[in-house]
């Protein structure tokens, strides 16, 4: 009985907004800005990824800093990693942060950046949208 009142438990917060710990969320909740580049962290973090916009799905990830630039790196079998193909558009939310932030996810190409990932991962660089 205490397992399952626990379970239920985790559910329901997971159900309520954003990711906790490895259980993905929902909508992330706070006043909504537009992402840009003054708000890029000094080093690589973890963050709240919010993908889907029409049934939002919440995430905690890894982003790194490369070049000046904000950078997730989905591997192909990730859940979320469909949603940003079929919509670029995220929000994302920064360790103590309220704010969420408005951004693009855009597939990166180049290979001057892609030689600082891991091949065997999609890279996506976060931009004001």
């Amino acid at each position: 009985m205490k397992r399952l009142l626990l379970i239920l438990t985790v559910l329901s917060l997971s159900a309520c907004g954003g990711p906790l710990a490895i259980i993905p969320g929902g909508a992330l909740s706070g006043p909504e800005m537009a992402f840009s580049l003054k708000h890029i962290p000094a080093e690589d973090i973890v963050i709240q990824l919010e993908t889907r916009p029409r049934d939002p799905y919440s995430v905690n990830v890894n982003a790194m800093v490369v070049e000046g630039g904000l950078f997730i790196d989905p591997a192909s079998d990730r859940n979320w990693y469909p949603h940003l193909i079929g919509n670029n558009n995220v929000r994302i939310k920064l360790p103590g942060e309220d704010t969420v932030f408005t951004a693009q996810a855009e597939a990166v190409t180049d290979p001057t950046l892609l030689r600082h990932f891991d091949t065997s991962r999609n890279i996506f660089r976060l931009l004001p949208r």
